[in-house]
């Protein structure tokens, strides 16, 4: 059925850019991904605002990520050089055989959760039995698969709908009772929070430990493409470093008008956000390696899957990832990078 649905993409999968960088003679990059401009991925617009795409020689311009079209298709017919995948469409791509490598880690861990309502008296997952639960995505029933078999449960007895990912829609789940609860991403609750709605994390811990939102590349024409590829990931590492280096320039970056300013709204929300965001960002404290593909907890990934259903088989893992921009990706001056930081925040701030 994917195979079906994916040579369909591949002949319709046209999508208008939604924003490119101005220059002369800079490399074009086009990527897919959701939730653009946001900080949730916040080196896509901090790297664009300090000038290090452009510094490296590369023009991005991001796709509209909110299409039914699966991600894969965009790699498979050379419309996009990286598309952001999560673990479900990784060994969706490896079981299709698509020859799909993911060459760099975004998040560290699994941005997705389900979630109650702050005064629900549902504790577990596993209370859900007989219930229905709203998804931000159809990509989403499998973020909650996955709840379920870490409670050791599954979801049959519980019925899910599609309820999107815009603020009051998303609050009427929670106000009207629409829904007993939601599966979806702590973008999502940015969303939910600017209505005046809190919400409980429900999630089995050992769910979350899981990379998540990878950059990933067509590995037929990834090393015909190293370097203009290299060049990209190394000024997107630059801009995770600027919030490793100090996160106050983060949020003043994003509250400008290239950055995200629609997620500062509300100054406590978009405060809280960012905090959360940054625990999925950074890596662990003292380590400045960047987007470091970790082979271990890809297995736990493809153990998921299989406790789902999704895949019936243990995947090698040359046949899904790569380390080979790893090195590139963290080739830069990171004491240049804090100085134009500190810059912009003398001018800015």
């Amino acid at each position: 059925m994917l195979k079906k649905l994916l040579a369909t993409a591949l002949a319709v999968a046209v999508i208008s850019p939604m924003s490119a960088m101005a220059g002369g003679h800079l490399d074009k990059i086009t990527i897919i991904q959701p939730s653009y401009p946001s900080m949730i991925f916040w080196p896509s617009h901090i790297s664009a605002q300090l000038g290090f795409y452009e510094e490296m020689g590369v023009d991005p311009t991001y796709l509209d990520g909110d299409t039914t079209v699966p991600y894969q298709a965009f790699l498979l017919n050379g419309q996009a050089d990286f598309a952001m995948l999560d673990g479900p469409q990784v060994f969706q791509g490896a079981s299709a055989e698509m020859g799909l490598k993911t060459v760099y880690s975004v998040h560290s861990s699994a941005p997705e959760g389900v979630y109650v309502s702050a005064d629900s008296p549902l504790q577990s997952v596993t209370e859900l039995k007989g219930k229905t639960v709203g998804l931000a995505s159809d990509r989403d029933l499998a973020s909650l698969k996955v709840a379920m078999a870490h409670a050791d449960s599954n979801i049959d007895g519980v019925s899910t709908v599609v309820v999107g990912d815009a603020g009051p829609t998303l609050a009427n789940v929670f106000l009207k009772g629409t829904a007993a609860a939601f599966a979806g991403s702590i973008s999502d609750l940015a969303a939910l929070a600017t209505k005046g709605v809190t919400v409980r994390d429900i999630t089995p811990p050992s769910a979350k430990v899981a990379p998540a939102n990878t950059y990933a590349v067509n590995g037929a024409t990834m090393m015909d493409n190293y370097d203009k590829y290299c060049r990209f990931l190394k000024a997107y590492s630059m801009g995770v470093h600027v919030g490793q280096y100090n996160l106050d320039i983060i949020a003043a970056m994003s509250k400008a008008k290239d950055g995200a300013p629609h997620q500062w709204e509300v100054e406590e929300v978009g405060n809280s956000y960012l905090k959360a965001v940054a625990k999925l960002q950074l890596p662990p404290e003292g380590d400045t390696s960047y987007g470091l593909v970790a082979e271990s907890a890809w297995l736990t990934v493809n153990n998921d899957m299989k406790m789902i259903g999704a895949v019936d088989e243990d995947y090698d893992t040359n046949d899904y990832l790569s380390h080979v921009f790893e090195g590139c990706a963290n080739n830069f001056d990171r004491g240049a990078v804090e100085a134009a930081a500190d810059a912009w925040m003398a001018k800015n701030g």
